[in-house]
């Protein structure tokens, strides 16, 4: 079996990554750990777009023992599920790779987590600490808050806007520009942490007065620096990400902001 074993195609980030690898000519190979806590209507959408492609598989759990091809888990996807809904996945996952044989494997677990100053961040990560443990070479790559297709009302990004207190120091790009920094990441690292973040460190700040209107909550402190334990990975935006920012404000409409 060729490709990647992704455990979770119809999420925001994870359905990005699916595209990406499909569109390169990977066989991306679908096992189903949280289908049932997104979106339906949404998933069924997805799932006709990603069933033209001859490369998308979809696994039961029962994988083989012998499996040794990269697995990717969108820990992001996840992070404002409830907390049962994370134990229910962490259970499937354990009963998957109590199956597997890991230890010796030659390909990377790839964890995609999110990054940002919310406590539920650091919660889910020591929550799935667990799954890191299992293996002897892990590539985790921290995303931002992500903004652009498939907006929904699990994503990092819907929270944030609609927490009590928006945060100031965060930071955002557009999904598809996080998807190819990601996938590139995928194809020539196999182990380390990297944290994806915007060249324009003013983009969350400028989604903020975009949305909200309220400038005081975008100055941004010039001389504020991030500092990640891993290797930063700066991106610059694509046009396509430009074009969709130009068009964020409809989201004013849709969520009444």
């Amino acid at each position: 079996m060729d490709g990647y074993i992704l455990f979770g195609s119809f999420g925001q980030l994870g359905f990005e990554i699916c595209e990406q690898l499909l569109n390169k000519g990977y066989q991306v190979n679908h096992v189903n750990v949280c289908d049932d806590y997104e979106d339906q209507e949404i998933i069924e959408e997805k799932n006709l777009l990603l069933g033209r492609n001859a490369n998308f598989k979809r696994m039961g759990e029962n994988l083989e023992r012998s499996i040794n091809v990269p697995m990717i888990i969108p820990l992001y996807d996840w992070l404002f599920y409830d907390e049962n809904q994370w134990e229910m996945i962490l259970k499937k996952l354990e009963q998957i790779f109590a199956r597997l044989s890991v230890k010796n494997a030659s390909a990377p677990i790839i964890l995609l987590k999110a990054s940002g100053p919310d406590q539920r961040i650091q919660s889910m990560n020591h929550y799935f600490r667990v799954i890191e443990q299992k293996f002897c070479k892990t590539l985790s790559i921290y995303v931002p808050i992500i903004y652009g297709k498939w907006f929904t009302e699990t994503s990092y990004l819907y929270h944030m806007l609609m927490g009590e207190k928006i945060s100031r120091n965060a930071d955002a790009i557009y999904i598809s520009d996080a998807g190819r920094t990601i996938v590139d990441l995928m194809l020539h690292e196999e182990k380390g942490e990297f944290y994806i973040r915007n060249q324009n460190k003013h983009r969350w700040h400028e989604c903020l007065y975009m949305l909200t209107g309220i400038k005081s909550q975008t100055d941004f402190p010039e001389d504020e620096t991030v500092n990640d334990p891993g290797k930063v990975i700066f991106v610059n935006e694509t046009n396509d990400g430009e074009r969709f920012f130009d068009e964020i404000k409809k989201l004013q409409t849709i969520f009444d902001l």
